[in-house]
């Protein structure tokens, strides 16, 4: 495991008010911040704040930007089939598993942490292979959904058209009662 940085090891009320001050200085003034802790008690060089202070912003863009997505993926599951939310789930548990392998990949393991970490990648292999499952099976719902109200529809248009042809205004009409469009 790395050793805890300095930041790491204040107290959780300091190190909130850390956060607090990183952000609301825009991520500037370390040299200030520095001086601030040693205030309180804490020696922790500028150099420090600005590595933690760096590591947090990147944390807190990852933070926007997924909420971003998921605002507008929960602007669009109104609007689209029951499927889709399978769909949905299965890519954001497939990009979680990939920033988990990079996050894995970079990290330097010791020697203790490698069973964990081998246990870790099995883990993530069994996941990966069940989301590919249940993508397969959530496609196949999908094609006999669509196959079945194909074969409903043509039952009704051969039935409607009675041996002869049917008029485009009622094929249209039960166009729009299969597929339940108004």
């Amino acid at each position: 495991m790395p050793r805890p940085r300095k930041v790491d090891l204040l107290p959780e009320a300091v190190r909130r008010e850390l956060d607090e001050r990183l952000r609301q200085s825009g991520f500037s003034g370390y040299k200030a911040l520095s001086e601030w802790l040693a205030g309180q008690g804490y020696q922790i060089s500028h150099a420090a704040i600005h590595d933690y202070g760096k590591k947090l912003k990147a944390y807190g863009e990852k933070m926007r930007q997924a909420r971003e997505v998921a605002s507008v993926w929960i602007g669009r599951l109104g609007a689209e089939p029951q499927g889709q939310v399978g769909q949905l789930v299965n890519e954001i548990l497939r990009t979680l598993a990939f920033d988990l392998s990079l996050t894995l990949g970079e990290a330097e393991l010791d020697p203790d942490d490698i069973p964990a970490a081998a246990r870790t990648l099995k883990d993530l292999a069994v996941m990966m292979e069940k989301l590919e499952r249940a993508a397969n099976l959530n496609a196949e719902r999908e094609a006999e959904i669509r196959r079945q109200t194909a074969e409903e529809l043509a039952e009704k248009a051969e039935a409607a058209a009675g041996g002869g042809a049917i008029a485009p205004e009622k094929l249209r009409q039960l166009i729009r009662e299969a597929y339940g469009v108004e």
